[in-house]
């Protein structure tokens, strides 16, 4: 789990160690048992972007090849298509845990990390 922000500083890791403690490895480094976490927070971000090369790759291939196979529908089609096409989104499972220390901390997590940590505060 990669350190994002709060009191740990904006890099670094967090992890489970052997012994049953979170780990907390940023600009100082803590150990925390179960029930020094006072809040988890999660949470998923996502963000819609445009992909340069699917347009580009449209707008020189697709687009060119509907037109002349198709005239004017073709070149239409092939204009909705490339943009339709042409989008992503990118998924980011984020969690914030406060502890009773008054430390907090913010981490880019696996989905599968997040249900790690919410059953680590139990």
């Amino acid at each position: 789990m990669k350190i994002i922000g709060g009191t740990f500083g904006t890099s670094g890791s967090a992890y489970f160690s052997s012994d049953g403690y979170l780990v907390v490895d940023g600009a100082k480094m803590e150990n925390y048992q179960p029930g020094d976490l006072s809040l988890i927070d999660a949470r998923v971000d996502s963000e819609k972007r445009w992909s340069v090369l699917s347009l580009l790759g449209g707008l020189l291939l697709i687009t060119p090849l509907l037109t002349l196979f198709f005239n004017l529908v073709g070149f239409i089609v092939g204009l909705v298509l490339t943009f339709v096409f042409s989008k992503y989104t990118s998924k980011v499972d984020l969690v914030d845990i406060a502890f009773k220390d008054g430390n907090k901390v913010s981490l880019d997590c696996t989905p599968r990390q997040v249900k790690k940590l919410v059953a680590f505060k139990g």
